[in-house]
């Protein structure tokens, strides 16, 4: 799917709110080699519900440049998908475009077959490294 670029604050924190969907695009396996590509939709948690649910050992990671989602009816993702990109609808004018919002960071648990299998996972804001993505594109 294509992915629009909007790094105004105020476009942010319309998009960042609490339960706001957003979508992932998840390979089903990378770590296997039997890969299917899906999409996969996460909705947005505040920050303080994102440590409320983090282990004490975890709370370090979510940091400023930082924000959660849920994982939404236990879809999960693998290790192989950090650094896919996040989304969230935008509908103006009867045209719906795709923002990317975040890309894929951590989560505070991992299984032996490679899922994060907490209730969340950590995207990096982009809107913390504009200077560096619009210097690289």
């Amino acid at each position: 799917m294509p992915a629009c670029l909007d790094f105004q604050q105020d476009f942010d924190k319309i998009q960042l709110t609490a339960g706001n969907v957003g979508t992932v695009p998840v390979w089903s396996s990378p770590v296997t080699g039997n890969s299917v590509l899906s999409l996969h939709e996460y909705p947005f948690i505040t920050t303080e519900t994102c440590l409320d649910k983090a282990p004490p050992t975890f709370q370090g990671y979510i940091t400023g440049d930082k924000f959660c989602a849920g994982l939404d009816n236990r879809t999960m993702i693998h290790r192989g998908n950090s650094g896919s990109g996040l989304t969230f609808p935008s509908t103006e004018r009867l045209l719906t475009r795709h923002y990317l919002r975040g890309i894929v960071s951590i989560s505070p648990e991992w299984s032996v077959e490679h899922y994060a299998t907490n209730d969340f996972v950590t995207f990096t804001k982009i809107t913390s490294f504009e200077h560096f993505i619009k210097s690289n594109l």
